[in-house]
C-alpha cells in the first residue's frame, strides 16, 4: 500500500469514527431529559447536572493525560469503552441516587469524546491537506440520525436505547484500532509523563490571553442551548402536546441546521475573520429563543430549529480552529479540554438554575432569559471587536 493510499485509508476511518461518537453522543442527550421526565423539574435539573459537574473537569484530565502520550487514540479507545460499559446500568435503575451516581460515571468518559477526537482529527487533517469540514458534518448525520431513532425507540421500547449505544460503542473502538498512531499523524516528541498540574492552565491562559474571553463567550452561547435541550423537551411533550417522537424530529432539524456552516468550514474562516461568524452565532441566538418564547406551532418550531442550529457550534469550532491553528500541538488537547469543561459547567449551571427558575417562572419566562443571554453574548462580541482582539 502506498503512503497515499494509506492516507486515504485513514480519512476513511476519521468519518467513520465521528458518525459514531456523535451517534452515542445523541443517544444520551436525546434521550437522559425524556427518560427523567417524571422527576421534578429541581430534581430534573439536579440529576441532568450529575454529569457535567463531573464532566467540567474531565474533558481537562484526560486531554492534559492525551497530550503525555504517543498517540491520543488510546486515550479515546478507553473513554469510550468506560462510557458504553456504564451507561446500560442507567436503564436498569428508578431511583434518584443511583441514577445521579451512574450519570456522573457515564459523563466522566464521555465528555471527552469531542475534545479528544477533535484534537486527533483536526491535527491529521492539517499535516495531509484535508478538510476537516465534511468530516464534521458525518457527525452532525449521526447526532440526527439517531436523535430521530432515538424518539421513537422512546415511544416504542426504550429498552432497546442502552443496547444499542453497547453496540456503538464496541463499533467505535473497533474503528479507533484503525486510525494512525501517533508518528503517523502527529509531529510532536514524545513528553515525559508527569502528574496532571493545574498550573498548566495558568500557563494556557498566559499563552492563549484570549481564552478566558472565548470561554465566557461560550456560557453565554451555551446555556440557552443546554437549558433547551433539558427543559424544552418535558414542555414539548407535557404542554404543547407534541409525541416524544417529535422531539427527536426537532434535534434532527436543529443539527441539520449545522450542515451549511460544516460545508463551508474551511473556505469561511479563510476567507471570513472570528468576529464575523461571532456576530451571526450571537444574532443567531437572539432570534432562536425569541421564536422558542413566543410560538406554539410545530412547523414554525421546527423551521427555527432548523434556520438557527448553528449557532454554538459556530462558536466552539471557530474557537477549536483558533486553537488548532495558533497553539503547538503539545498545548491543543489541554486546550480543547478546558473549552468542553467550559461547556460542561455551563450545562451545570443550566441544569441547577433551570431547574430552580423553571418552577418559578416556568419554561417561556427561561426562555426570554435565554434571549437575555445572547444579547450578553452580542455585546461581549460588540466590545472586543471595537479593541481589535478578533481581528483574524
Amino acid at each position: 500500500m502506498t503512503h497515499q493510499t494509506q492516507k486515504k485509508h485513514w480519512i476513511g476511518t476519521f468519518y467513520i469514527l465521528t458518525l459514531l461518537l456523535y451517534s452515542m453522543t445523541t443517544l444520551y442527550n436525546s434521550v437522559m431529559p425524556l427518560y427523567l421526565k417524571d422527576f421534578s423539574p429541581s430534581l430534573r435539573g439536579v440529576l441532568l447536572s450529575a454529569g457535567p459537574i463531573v464532566s467540567s473537569v474531565a474533558p481537562l484530565f484526560w486531554g492534559s493525560l492525551a497530550d503525555r502520550t504517543n498517540s491520543k487514540k488510546w486515550i479515546l479507545a478507553a473513554v469510550c469503552f468506560g462510557a458504553s460499559l456504564v451507561f446500560p446500568f442507567i436503564f436498569q435503575q428508578n431511583a434518584f441516587w443511583p441514577i445521579l451516581f451512574l450519570m456522573g460515571f457515564t459523563t466522566f468518559f464521555s465528555s471527552s469524546f469531542g475534545s479528544l477526537s477533535d484534537t486527533i482529527t483536526l491535527s491529521y487533517c492539517t499535516q495531509n491537506g484535508f478538510s476537516y469540514g465534511p468530516i464534521r458534518i458525518m457527525g452532525t448525520v449521526g447526532y440526527g440520525i439517531f436523535a430521530a431513532i432515538s424518539g421513537i425507540i422512546m415511544d416504542q421500547n426504550k429498552k432497546l436505547l442502552p443496547w444499542i449505544y453497547f453496540i456503538l460503542g464496541v463499533v467505535t473502538i473497533t474503528v479507533i484500532f484503525f486510525l494512525p498512531t501517533s508518528g503517523q499523524h502527529q509531529t510532536t516528541q514524545p513528553v515525559a509523563r508527569r502528574k496532571l498540574s493545574f498550573s498548566d492552565i495558568r500557563v494556557l491562559f498566559r499563552e492563549v490571553p484570549l481564552l478566558p474571553c472565548f470561554m465566557l463567550l461560550i456560557f453565554l452561547t451555551h446555556f440557552p442551548l443546554n437549558y433547551f435541550y433539558n427543559f424544552y423537551s418535558a414542555f414539548f411533550v407535557e404542554e404543547l402536546h407534541f409525541p416524544e417522537r417529535m422531539w427527536g424530529i426537532i434535534i434532527l432539524a436543529t443539527v441539520s441546521g449545522e450542515i451549511p456552516f460544516f460545508i463551508w468550514y474551511d473556505e469561511l474562516l479563510k476567507r471570513v475573520k472570528i468576529r464575523t461568524l461571532f456576530f451571526l452565532s450571537t444574532i443567531l441566538g437572539i432570534a432562536r429563543f425569541t421564536s422558542f418564547a413566543l410560538v406554539s406551532n410545530l412547523s414554525a418550531i421546527i423551521l427555527t430549529a432548523v434556520c438557527t442550529g448553528m449557532l454554538t457550534t459556530i462558536v466552539i469550532y471557530s474557537i477549536t480552529w483558533y486553537i488548532n491553528t495558533r497553539l503547538p500541538e503539545n498545548k491543543r488537547a489541554t486546550a480543547q479540554g478546558a473549552i468542553y469543561c467550559t461547556c460542561s459547567i455551563t450545562s451545570v449551571t443550566a441544569g441547577f438554575i433551570g431547574g430552580a427558575a423553571t418552577g418559578w417562572i416556568g419554561v417561556r419566562g427561561m426562555l426570554f432569559f435565554c434571549i437575555f443571554l445572547s444579547l450578553a453574548a452580542l455585546t461581549l462580541v460588540t466590545v472586543l471587536s471595537r479593541k481589535g482582539k478578533l481581528d483574524f
